[in-house]
């Protein structure tokens, strides 16, 4: 029993794990795809995949941790209707603008109603976070939230007003090292800050 239990355990993560990887090379496979299919199919593809990493990280990850993929989910799922039933090759560019407006709303919102998205990340994995430490993520929630506006600015004017290649090297490659480039600083500045925390009389 307990054998199964691995085994399905990590069949799970591993499907996790390309359905992630598939929707991070949306782009990729859009700008393929497109040269195959009808965009309606490609739609239709992408809402089985959102859907499906939804109920596979269900199955893996407490409530809490699944709560937070819902909005994001539920988004990208409707975007993908509209795409199988108006077969609109504009509708599937839009993904990456709807989802850094959906992350804008949701790190948004959190600055108005404590606490910061990025202190609830942090307590996820340090349920003890120390009251000094939480400027800090709020700032962090902040460089987020001028991220996603950003991006979501971009990612809409490469989709109407740029051809399908630069569409895709930036939403496929160039938005995800300017996302890479901030979590690196984000992290040495922490390691700086925690150091701090803990041993604030040697700084």
């Amino acid at each position: 029993m307990r054998f199964t239990k691995c085994c399905t355990n990590s069949v799970n993560s591993i499907l996790l794990v390309i359905l992630s990887v598939l929707l991070l090379g949306y782009p990729l496979f859009v700008f393929f795809g497109l040269q195959y299919l009808e965009v309606r199919y490609i739609g239709l593809v992408i809402l089985a995949v959102v859907v499906l990493r939804l109920v596979v990280f269900r199955k893996m990850a407490s409530w809490d941790r699944v709560k937070p993929l819902l909005p994001l989910t539920l988004a990208s799922s409707v975007l993908c209707v509209f795409i199988v039933i108006f077969n609109d090759p504009i509708l599937i560019k839009l993904n990456p603008v709807l989802i850094s407006l959906v992350m804008l709303i949701s790190f948004g919102s959190s600055l108005f109603r404590p606490p910061s998205m990025i202190e609830r990340f942090a307590r996820l994995s340090d349920a003890n976070l120390p009251d000094q430490a939480i400027p800090y993520t709020r700032n962090v929630t902040k460089i987020w939230c001028l991220f996603f506006f950003m991006n979501g600015t971009i990612a809409a004017y490469t989709a109407w007003f740029s051809s399908m290649e630069i569409w895709t090297l930036y939403n496929g490659l160039i938005a995800y090292l300017l996302m890479g480039l901030i979590f690196l600083v984000e992290f040495l500045v922490r390691i700086k800050k925690k150091r701090h925390f803990e041993n604030p009389l040697n700084e």
